[in-house]
């Protein structure tokens, strides 16, 4: 191949891959917003902690509004059943594990009541509507965005990974997605090391259950 052909190979691939950035920024957005705030959440005082958390849940729906990738959650009623079915496993597996299997902790985290540490009990409910919004709806969907919609094709075809049918992927990226995901999930109760021990309600013990199909 002549050095004019490559030159042309080249000039038609940059438009997919920058496009592919663009792509890559939109998905990985909301996740960095939310681990910034979650950071900074553990080297400040606990007293302000339902504040932090009321800009953290406030900043990372703005980055999902604005990154335009909700379209890719398209609900449907026949995983309804199969995902009560596989969260329900997961939870007895995860507090089965916790209580029963001996295994490492990273540092400690430490309760947070709103209604011993907020004055107005108004002001703790409001807060606890807010925490159940972040916990139950925005962090599953900008999980599933992440990791599913995003890193599963990213890893399986890079340049053009959009042109894959969300809930497809390659074994490989299946694999280290999986490895990935788990580490942080297992150890986000307990990650943080005195002093700087971060205010938790608890992490969920699951997410939504997509429609998977690898690729050959």
């Amino acid at each position: 191949m002549t050095v004019r052909g490559l030159n042309l190979t080249f000039d038609a691939a940059r438009p997919r891959l920058a496009d592919a950035r663009r792509s890559a920024f939109d998905y990985t957005m909301p996740i960095v917003v939310f681990g910034v705030f979650t950071a900074i959440e553990g080297q400040l005082p606990q007293s302000w902690y339902p504040l932090l958390y009321l800009i953290k849940v406030c900043a990372v729906t703005l980055s999902l509004v604005l990154c335009r990738r909700l379209s890719d959650i398209h609900p449907s009623r026949r995983f309804v059943v199969p995902a009560v079915i596989v969260g329900a496993a997961v939870f007895a597996a995860w507090v089965g594990i916790d209580k029963w299997v001996p295994y490492p902790h990273l540092g400690a985290r430490v309760g947070f009541n709103p209604f011993e540490s907020l004055e107005r009990p108004g002001v703790a409910a409001a807060f606890v509507v807010v925490r159940l919004y972040g916990l139950c709806l925005l962090v599953p969907v900008m999980e599933e965005l992440f990791w599913r919609s995003f890193l599963l094709r990213y890893l399986t075809t890079t340049e053009n990974f959009e042109s894959m049918p969300v809930g497809a992927f390659s074994w490989s990226a299946f694999w280290l997605v999986a490895l990935v995901f788990g580490w942080p999930i297992r150890n986000g109760c307990r990650r943080s090391s005195p002093p700087a021990r971060t205010p938790c309600c608890c992490v969920r013990p699951g997410a939504c259950l997509p429609s998977l199909s690898p690729m050959p």
